[in-house]
């Protein structure tokens, strides 16, 4: 009875063992019968041989599992391999999880058999650009399959609706592999899918409305294809989305206002589409967004309230837009974190910033600035002298805008290369040209002005004393003229004492204007008799005739 349980735990154990042993060989025999087809294996694969086969598990670039008995790893990279995948049996590695080709000089077409890997669950092929065709629609029978990376590829062709079938996938990457045609609708069947990416490649079409699906999705790039359309609403399903990159397609219209309710949405970039109006205001509804792109389109305003509750924003773009908006609004209470933010070849004038078309002085309470680039606008007035306290600033750029007045002065402004400050017609001080002294100008003018006045009295004078000396001296020589002149001046003093309501024989005659103007009057009357008194007596001291005739001709009147 005991010879009888031996022998059957003997035919057992041989049971056992005798397909383990078959199954090594087969995987051995199909990697060697691979490897006789490349060039240049012989060195990175010098431990594959048939002497040799029975140590798979040792062989380089092979993992095996604990026991031992099945491959069930297959990573190559960088090995120099020279040649096709068509050699390759994959049906003789049943046990397979995972399978690796990077960075080789494989050509041709992925094989349909590669399907036959039904238990491979990472599959990565890429930088073996010299490999083409499409991909296998075979690739849908791998259902464990979880990681898809299929990168840096020749490849063309459409990605096959059995891409649908591999629901257990939770990364899917296939950049730059020349895919072309629509994004198939059956993608939305992937809901544990964690990271999307498909970017540059040659893609067209609408972004399907299936996405919205993929409610696990943490990460969506699609850029660099040729997508148009409008972002789908179904987008604002993703409820874990964190990065979503859009950039370099030719998407347009409205940007959904319900993109903003993830409470995970920390990067945007949209940039290089052709999306236009009001950018929603909100964009930081969920409260994590980091970064905003949105760069090179065609949106027109920005909502006062837009980056009001962005207190984790540190980068925005919005470079090339046609903005005219007041950011005033968000400005009076910036988000503290920003580090970078660029507005250029925008049309940012008028009341954009400030009351007075101006940056505003708020800028300067944004501590922890890197980069500010406001270049290409219409903004006027000075820069504020706040600016000079962001200390961390090492990008800045404000040229070609309508600023005026003197750089203030910090330890950052003065360091800037000139062209920073560029094309801007009334801004001075380092590092561009010195200010002039404003008042220096005004001193100049009064100077000239007075002396201009100066020259006008003295042509006045002159032109009036050469006047009274030609008369002067043609009366003075012409004694009839000169008593019709004494007679002149007397009857303009009656007439003057007679209107002030004096006469000259009653000089106590009560006045009818006010007492200073009479007392000025009084006086005036007694500074024409002695006048005239001194005039005759001048003439008799020189012993003529003419008081006598003056009398005369006096009198006669």
């Amino acid at each position: 009875m005991k010879h009888l349980l031996l022998s059957c735990t003997c035919l057992l154990l041989c049971a056992i063992v005798t397909p383990v042993s078959s199954d090594i060989r087969r995987e051995a025999e199909a990697l060697l019968k691979w490897k006789a087809s490349l060039t240049g294996a012989e060195e990175s694969l010098s431990s594959w041989s048939f002497a040799n086969s029975p140590s798979l598990c040792h062989w380089m670039h092979i993992g095996c599992n604990s026991v031992g008995n099945t491959t069930i790893m297959l990573n190559i990279s960088g090995a120099s391999l020279n040649g096709t995948l068509d050699k390759l049996d994959f049906s003789a590695f049943p046990n397979l999880k995972t399978l690796i080709l990077s960075g080789n000089g494989l050509h041709g077409d992925i094989p349909g058999g590669i399907g036959n890997l039904t238990s491979l669950v990472k599959l990565q092929i890429d930088s073996n650009q010299y490999l083409t065709g499409a991909i296998p629609r075979g690739i849908g029978q791998l259902k464990q399959l979880t990681e898809l990376q299929l990168e840096d590829l020749g490849l063309d062709g459409a990605l096959p609706e059995e891409i649908g079938n591999l629901t257990s996938l939770k990364k899917l990457s296939l950049y730059s592999i020349n895919l072309a045609g629509s994004i198939p609708l059956t993608i939305g069947k992937l809901k544990k899918l964690h990271l999307l990416n498909l970017r540059k490649n040659n893609l067209t079409g609408h972004i399907p409305l299936e996405i919205g699906n993929m409610t696990e999705l943490g990460r969506m790039d699609l850029t660099q294809n040729y997508l148009h359309g409008k972002i789908p609403g179904t987008i604002s399903d993703l409820v874990k989305l964190s990065a979503l990159l859009l950039s370099e397609n030719q998407l347009g219209g409205d940007i959904i206002p319900e993109l903003g309710n993830s409470s995970t949405l920390s990067y945007i970039n949209i940039a290089d589409n052709r999306f236009s109006g009001l950018f929603p205001s909100s964009i930081c509804a969920g409260g994590a967004l980091v970064t905003v792109i949105a760069a090179y389109n065609g949106f027109t305003s920005l909502d006062d309230l837009t980056f009001q509750n962005c207190t984790t924003l540190k980068h925005i773009d919005f470079t090339e837009n046609n903005i005219v908006a007041d950011l005033m609004g968000w400005f009076a209470k910036p988000p503290e974190q920003l580090r970078g933010m660029a507005f250029s070849k925008n049309q940012l004038s008028g009341t954009l910033l400030t009351d007075r078309g101006g940056i505003p002085r708020e800028v300067g309470n944004l501590a922890l600035l890197e980069s500010l680039d406001l270049s290409v606008n219409q903004l006027s007035g000075e820069i504020p002298p706040s600016l000079a306290d962001l200390t961390a600033i090492g990008t800045l750029n404000l040229s070609s805008n309508r600023l005026s007045g003197r750089i203030p002065t910090g330890s950052q402004l003065q360091t800037f290369d000139p062209s920073a400050y560029s094309n801007n017609s009334g801004l001075c001080g380092s590092p561009l040209q010195d200010c002039v002294n404003p008042s220096a100008p005004k001193q100049n003018e009064m100077i000239q002005d007075e002396e201009a006045l100066w020259l006008y009295c003295f042509v006045v004078a002159g032109v009036i004393f050469g006047f009274w000396l030609y008369w002067g001296m043609l009366l003075y020589c012409n004694e009839t003229w000169r008593c019709a002149l004494y007679q002149y001046v007397d009857s303009v003093q009656d007439k003057v004492i007679t209107k002030c309501g004096y006469s000259v024989s009653a000089p106590t005659r009560n006045l009818f204007f006010p007492s200073p103007v009479a007392a000025v009057l009084e006086k005036l009357r007694i500074f024409v008799k002695q006048l005239l008194e001194k005039g005759i007596t001048l003439v008799q001291n020189k012993g003529t005739y003419q008081v006598a005739a003056y009398r005369t001709f006096k009198l006669r009147r």
